[in-house]
């Protein structure tokens, strides 16, 4: 009996893990025009059978999902996105244009 609820149990977890955690992937790193080392990261995230895009900044902030994965392909990303930065507004530009993002009062220390 014991043996075959550790069974179960094990069989739970290793399903909770699979299901409930997301892998990342980093798609592209785009520089911010005048701060060399300071970047964007495109990242995809895979999890529960889902693939999203999110947009990551330099301070560590980032969006829940930018893009959806059946809107767009990791390809279309690294070719026509970019990023724009005027010393207020970060904007990111994706591979449409309604997937433009912008991060007012963006500063850059």
């Amino acid at each position: 009996m014991n043996r075959q609820l550790f069974r179960v149990g094990i069989s739970a977890a290793c399903s909770w893990v699979v299901m409930g955690c997301a892998t990342r992937t980093v798609i592209q790193r785009l520089p911010i025009p005048g701060h060399p080392t300071k970047e964007v990261v495109i990242a995809q995230l895979k999890s529960g059978g889902e693939t999203w895009y999110r947009v990551e900044t330099p301070d560590g902030s980032y969006t829940k999902e930018w893009v959806k994965a059946t809107d767009t392909t990791p390809e279309e990303i690294r070719k026509n996105c970019r990023v724009e930065y005027d010393g207020g507004t970060l904007r990111v530009l994706g591979p449409r244009p309604q997937d433009e993002y912008d991060i007012g009062g963006y500063r850059i220390d």
